[in-house]
């Protein structure tokens, strides 16, 4: 008879921007539907077999012919005796109620690699539900989310971010820590900044799905005017204009 593939299964991972420079492992427990043991996946019970379908003589389909003014047609449709297995069970197995297969938890080892974006999925080909009667075993695809850090916009490679300078350092020039995602930056203010400068960070950014040279990281440069002034800032300020 026509055996029936098993269903694609779906997982959901989420990582953060860590686990994207590094890659990821997970260890993920699923829900499958599996052979079952009792009756190797044929639904019948032991000692018996399933027996060939009486109405589509095992094809698990049937064909009608008709005529119609273009002349004859044939049409096939799946067996409504059989449901299209081509093979009928007279005794159900007991374990699996006759359907060949039982509900187990499976685990799946998933490496994630580097450079993933938000919304990859990655396909396991066979790790899904088992088929019946000879039909191969679905598909897995694991659907990755990456954790929104609200330190950074991505953009592919690139990451975007802001540091606030006071007036003095931007007019002065100054040299100021940032927190990336796996170290330390040292971001080098030029005197004379304006604000909305952008510097960029070369290799501090996120890698390429495959491999390769990290993306930047660009940094934004907003200078903080103050709203109040002592009187000794605002004649310092009176005496630079």
């Amino acid at each position: 008879g026509a055996g029936r593939n098993g269903e694609d299964l779906r997982a959901d991972v989420t990582i953060n921007l860590q686990e994207v420079i590094a890659g990821a492992h997970r260890e993920l427990t699923l829900q499958r539907m599996a052979q079952c043991d009792e009756c190797n996946g044929t639904g019948a019970e032991a000692g018996t077999k399933p027996e060939s379908c009486a109405t589509c003589g095992g094809l698990g389909a049937v064909s009608q012919v008709r005529q119609t003014m273009i002349g004859t047609v044939r049409t096939s449709t799946t067996c409504p005796t059989c449901m299209g297995a081509g093979t009928v069970i007279k005794s159900r197995c007991q374990k699996c109620s006759g359907r060949g297969l039982i509900a187990e938890t499976g685990r799946v080892s998933v490496s994630i690699p580097p450079g993933v974006e938000d919304g990859a999925t990655m396909h396991l080909p066979g790790q899904g539900n088992d088929g019946v009667g000879g039909g191969r075993p679905g598909d897995l695809y694991v659907v990755i989310a990456v954790e929104e850090d609200a330190r950074f916009q991505r953009q592919g490679q690139h990451l975007f971010t802001t540091v606030d300078l006071t007036f003095a350092q931007a007019a002065l020039g100054d040299s100021v820590e940032l927190q990336g995602v796996d170290s330390v930056l040292t971001v080098d203010v030029p005197a004379g900044t304006q604000p909305g400068e952008r510097i960029g960070l070369k290799g501090a950014g996120l890698p390429p799905l495959h491999g390769g040279r990290r993306g930047d990281m660009v940094v934004g440069l907003n200078v903080k005017v103050p709203k109040k002034l002592n009187e000794a800032q605002a004649s310092l300020i009176k005496e630079l204009a």
